[in-house]
């Protein structure tokens, strides 16, 4: 990373990350590290000192250069903004568009790494684990199909994956929206055809390659979850295609051909061809393949990688499936509304560059305030309860105003005998040399005059020790005369159980507290072992194993635990970006 350039007026500043340059808040981003590079845009990873956590942002420019680019920018961030509420969608946290410029920087929350990265590894991952991953996984693809938004290019790169096993689905470029229906349900009766080049190769359906017509549906989706769950199983691709037909060769050794019923409506002839090529292959069970497998999980695959899509498992009977039944009560099965404006017109009309980027700019410009109203909202809840707290401390029990009552009525008493005794006994005396004058007795009437005065002194001092008790501490920078000189007024604070350590100072006007035992000095150690452990964290040498964080999960029996010290090479952010 290279800081080239810094405005000072913006307080932006110039994050160079190979040939390209990021201009950001110089002041709030920070030790930015490029984790992905696409043809839509670069991904770095960031600090954001404002909200003191590490975001993933990526930079698109230019943001509008053909009508196709601009509608995927903002298909993207539109879909990230409104299905970003659900827990296992990534969320959008920012937008920042630097028109004159040219750029749009998208900042969105950052996990540990990708189910890529993960499987990948060597780290030991149990059937447990996957059995979360896969209710995650299908819980944020039917928030994304009951809003009619279809992924296509659903993928082990585009799963974020955190630490305690939180699950997010991320790089929305190249899902859309269903087109309607011109009948009473809206998925019967579609004739607008979508663009077929999209899904992976390696999770793309067979539907794709051998009937590009477009009208295809949310079974698209539902085979690439086959193909990840196939991947988790195993840990490695189930169909590794180097181009279209040794994909296809390499789906029919697996599920076999399919029926004459099933290819009926492929018109193709370059297709049918092909599939005469095959002959009747039989399928090979997934039992053979995976043979550590669970039965629920064989089932799942099985009805998942099917070659109609109509005979496909559609998203809710698949997670009532045996292998997911299990899982209950978790956040992921919270389906928050949408908002009214999550609409996607913009597709339906014919929209010019120029046009579509001003729709970029005014997203970029609501959703802003969208935030800063939530913000101000949370604010005020939290000071709402400050507040309430506030109120619990100031009023005390009535427990606690009847002893405090009590105590003082009790001290006044005491207080008020005390001097009735002492009035009573300088009367006394008193009466006693009255008695004494009379005799004309000198003597004795001096010796009486001391006496007095002994005790008058005696209880007056006492009594105001008594009276002291109940007033308040007199500040020790109070002064006063005393025989024609200023001196300083001091006043000892007895030592409570709560401050036996701490000792008060005064100095002129100002009053400090400071430790009565010196804290030990510094010896000299260099703070190399902090260091290392924070480049082992980042370069991803600091492995523990992978947790099942969702105490929920744990509840419903799935409390299998990994029991490797070792963990992959956990990168700090996602493939965000177009494969």
């Amino acid at each position: 990373m290279i800081n080239q350039k810094r405005n000072t007026k913006s307080n932006e500043k110039a994050f160079q990350m190979g040939d390209t340059t990021f201009w950001l808040n110089g002041g709030r981003f920070g030790n930015l590290k490029e984790i992905g590079r696409g043809s839509y845009g670069v991904v770095v990873s960031a600090h954001d000192s404002l909200n003191d956590r590490h975001v993933a942002i990526k930079k698109i420019t230019p943001v509008a250069k053909h009508t196709v680019d601009a509608k995927h920018v903002l298909r993207e961030i539109r879909l990230m903004r409104y299905m970003g509420r659900h827990d296992n969608i990534v969320s959008l946290e920012e937008l920042i568009f630097r028109e004159h410029a040219d750029e749009l920087y998208i900042i969105m929350e950052l996990l540990d790494s990708d189910l890529h990265r993960v499987l990948q590894s060597k780290q030991v991952i149990t059937e447990s684990h996957f059995r979360v991953f896969m209710h995650q996984l299908l819980c944020g693809v039917k928030y994304l199909h009951d809003n009619r938004i279809i992924h296509r290019d659903l993928k082990p790169g585009n799963i974020l994956i955190s630490a305690d096993c939180k699950l997010r689905i991320t790089d929305f470029g190249l899902a859309r929206e269903r087109p309607e229906g011109k009948g009473d349900d809206p998925d019967t009766g579609i004739d607008v055809p979508m663009t077929e080049h999209v899904v992976t190769r390696w999770y793309r359906p067979p539907e794709l390659m051998l009937c590009p017509d477009g009208l295809y549906t949310y079974a698209v989706d539902m085979w690439s979850c086959g193909c990840i769950l196939g991947e988790m199983l195993g840990r490695r691709p189930i169909f590794p295609g180097k181009n279209f037909i040794h994909q296809l060769t390499l789906i029919f050794d697996v599920i076999g051909s399919p029926i004459s019923k099933d290819i009926a409506h492929i018109k193709n002839m370059q297709a049918r061809k092909f599939l005469d090529s095959q002959g009747a292959k039989t399928k090979t069970p997934f039992q053979l393949i995976y043979p550590d497998a669970s039965p629920g999980a064989i089932d799942l695959l099985d009805k998942l990688l099917l070659f109609a899509p109509s005979d496909r498992m559609n998203v809710d009977v698949a997670l009532q499936s045996s292998y997911l039944a299990a899982i209950k009560d978790t956040a992921s099965l919270n389906f928050p509304d949408v908002s009214s404006n999550f609409e996607f017109g913009f597709e339906r009309t014919n929209l010019s560059k120029f046009q579509l980027k001003q729709l970029i700019m005014n997203e970029s410009q609501s959703f802003k305030k969208e935030k800063s109203m939530k913000n101000n909202e949370e604010l005020l809840k939290s000071d709402e309860i400050v507040i309430e707290e506030e109120k619990k401390v100031e009023q005390p029990s009535s427990s606690s105003l009847s002893s405090s009552s009590s105590s003082s009525s009790v001290a006044a008493a005491a207080v008020s005998s005390r001097n009735v005794f002492e009035s009573d006994l300088l009367m006394k005396q008193k009466n006693a040399i009255n008695s004494k004058i009379q005799q004309h007795d000198e003597n004795n009437v001096n010796e009486l005059i001391n006496r007095v005065k002994r005790v008058t002194l005696n209880g007056r001092s006492q009594a105001s020790h008594t009276m002291s008790k109940s007033k308040p501490l007199v500040a020790a920078n109070d002064q006063t005369k005393h025989d024609g000189q200023m001196k300083r007024k001091t006043t000892t604070i007895p030592k409570s159980p709560q401050f036996q350590k701490m000792s008060w100072q005064t100095r002129g006007e100002r009053s400090t507290i400071r430790p009565s035992v010196r804290e030990p000095r510094n010896l000299g150690l260099r703070k190399t072992t902090t260091i290392a452990s924070k480049r082992t964290s980042s370069a991803g040498r600091m492995r523990k194993p992978l947790e099942i964080g969702n105490g929920d999960i744990l509840a419903s029996g799935l409390s299998e635990r990994n029991a490797s010290n070792t963990r992959p090479r956990m990168s700090s952010a996602s493939s965000a970006i177009r494969r």
